[in-house]
């Protein structure tokens, strides 16, 4: 019913042939995945929305409004972008190149001074949560606790120069992912991985 109403809404605009009601889909995540960027348009409180949370750890440059727990959530121009609410002109003017200039990035490093360079987000994991009687979870208000973890790849590069102007970098990349869901519905995370090497 509700894809209808807005199916006629669109129809006869410019939007009508950009808009696809999906229904209900088994590959939400995947097409959520593929997209450049998620759009969060909330105008009133969000608790700790889960499609942002998702959106990050697919790599998706999540688009949120200065509401609840959404902005919290990233760091505005670098892990995505936060608009004001209800504002639908500031909403439009965030392009496909605003979310992509998000994973833009450059790194200037010393000769044997080392630099880093951070590709990932911070992601929130609950670490507890209120539990209500029998075991059931209630909506009581009581916000769960949360800790962020840095996800993604760290580059570490230290370069050298060389009395013969050739010049090596020594460059360790270490990569932090999640690992699926423990017994007890807690997220888990990979052990670091880490990968030393010298170029030359």
């Amino acid at each position: 019913m509700a894809e209808a109403l807005l199916g006629t809404s669109l129809s006869g605009t410019a939007a009508a042939g950009r808009c696809h009601f999906l229904g209900h889909r088994e590959d939400a995540l995947a097409i959520v995945g593929a997209c450049d960027a998620t759009v969060l348009p909330a105008i009133k409180r969000e608790g700790l929305p889960k499609t942002v949370i998702e959106s990050m750890a697919l790599g998706v440059v999540p688009i949120v409004t200065r509401t609840g727990g959404s902005p919290e959530l990233l760091v505005d121009g670098e892990s995505g972008l936060v608009v004001p609410p209800g504002d639908a002109a500031a909403l439009a003017t965030v392009s496909r190149s605003s979310a992509q200039s998000i994973f833009q990035a450059e790194m200037v490093a010393l000769d044997g001074l080392p630099a880093s360079l951070k590709v990932g987000d911070r992601y929130p994991i609950i670490t507890s949560a209120y539990v209500g009687p029998g075991g059931t979870s209630q909506d009581s208000g009581i916000a769960p606790a949360v800790q962020f973890q840095d996800l993604g790849l760290v580059l570490k590069v230290t370069p050298t120069v060389h009395g013969n102007g050739e010049m090596t970098l020594d460059v360790d990349a270490e990569q932090n992912a999640l690992g699926g869901t423990a017994s007890n519905g807690n997220v888990k995370l990979t052990s670091p991985r880490s990968l030393p090497q010298t170029m030359y």
